[in-house]
């Protein structure tokens, strides 16, 4: 409707033209008022419709200090509240240690197989140095003899960015864990000294990275884990997103 008064109104305009000069009516005045008072109605809609379509997407997800399962809950503790990496100008013998727990609690009657089992996953961001010169290594201990810790063998990063998985863990959901069972985790990463060997290409170099804690099921940019505590943007849901935006444009058209 409001569209409709638009077209009207716009192509109604008229201007007199007095001794070759263009002048606006009085009526041509109020309808060019009108106009833009309509129009303004139009964005007002437009943005308001956007921005309720899309914030659902970004707000009712959980943030990356819990994971949410259909058996309860898991809480993530990180030292220091950050889950972030960061290193410059990084020279032989440095060294980075992480620690972090996962605390499960189970209030529902679910108590399946596999009901909370999750992924730990390193997510480099930055990463200069040449293969192999950054190495990384996880310990768990299972605090309350629950569930499986997870396990991987030291291993070292690719150079860029990449996804590196940490390991798979489970909570046992047949026991009770009303009051929590918590596994607790510590990883390093180093560039290890080599007394023998020639690093002054690697040296100076910067790392950047941040460990996610996902249900095992999901992806990492899953919808678990939208921001995490590094209010790192999931890059799937702005693909998602667009898609959706893309859909509406194509309904309109």
């Amino acid at each position: 409707m409001v569209l409709c008064y638009l077209h009207k109104t716009f192509f109604k305009v008229k201007l007199n033209k007095i001794g070759g000069t263009c002048m606006n009516t009085d009526e041509n005045k109020k309808k060019i008022i009108m106009l833009f008072i309509a129009l303004g109605l139009i964005l007002s809609v437009i943005f308001g419709v956007t921005f309720s379509y899309l914030a659902p997407s970004i707000n009712n997800v959980e943030s990356n200090s819990t994971v949410v399962f259909n058996a309860g809950t898991i809480a993530i503790n990180y030292e220091n509240g950050q889950n972030q990496i960061n290193a410059s100008e990084v020279l032989p013998g440095w060294t980075s240690i992480k620690e972090f727990s996962l605390t499960a609690i189970n209030n529902t009657t679910i108590s399946t197989a596999g009901a909370m089992n999750y992924a730990i996953k390193l997510i480099v961001e930055k990463n200069t140095f040449n293969d192999g010169a950054i190495t990384y290594s996880i310990e768990g201990e299972n605090l309350d003899n629950n569930g499986t810790i997870a396990y991987v063998l030291p291993n070292s990063l690719k150079k860029g960015a990449s996804e590196v998985i940490l390991g798979y863990g489970l909570f046992d959901t047949s026991s009770d864990i009303s009051k929590g069972a918590t596994h607790r985790y510590t990883l390093t990463m180093a560039f290890p000294n080599k007394t023998y060997e020639s690093q002054n290409e690697d040296s100076g170099k910067t790392l950047s990275a941040h460990i996610i804690i996902a249900n095992e099921g999901e992806s990492t940019f899953s919808n678990l884990t939208i921001i995490d505590n590094n209010n790192n943007l999931n890059k799937t849901m702005i693909l998602k997103i667009i898609q959706r935006m893309n859909c509406q444009t194509l309904l309109l058209k």
